[in-house]
């Protein structure tokens, strides 16, 4: 689940929570050491018979909040394949975070 918030500072923030699954393909490449320590506590407490769930957040500019949420609500108001037009919406955001 992903949601965009702006900070009381004027700072726009996107946020995601999910399984490490879907969580680590979003994550940046250049964050190599924390994806690498994050996945062995993940994997210490699944043997342990623990879920776990991750959050990951990202910072964007007006500019490309501007541009996604004019794509977004144009999404949301369609009444042709208005699915398939948010996921594509949701892929703009869900990535390197």
């Amino acid at each position: 689940m992903t949601q965009v918030f702006r900070e009381p500072s004027g700072k726009i923030v996107v946020m995601c929570k999910g399984a490490d699954s879907i969580i680590f393909p979003l994550l940046s490449k250049n964050n190599y050491e924390l994806i690498n320590t994050t996945s062995q506590y993940v994997d210490d407490y699944a043997r342990s018979g623990l879920r776990t769930l991750l959050f990951a957040e990202k910072y964007i500019s007006e500019d490309e909040y501007m541009s996604w949420n004019l794509e977004f609500l144009q999404a949301a108001n369609s009444l042709d394949n208005r699915e398939e037009r948010l996921d594509r919406c949701a892929e703009m955001l869900e990535n390197n975070f």
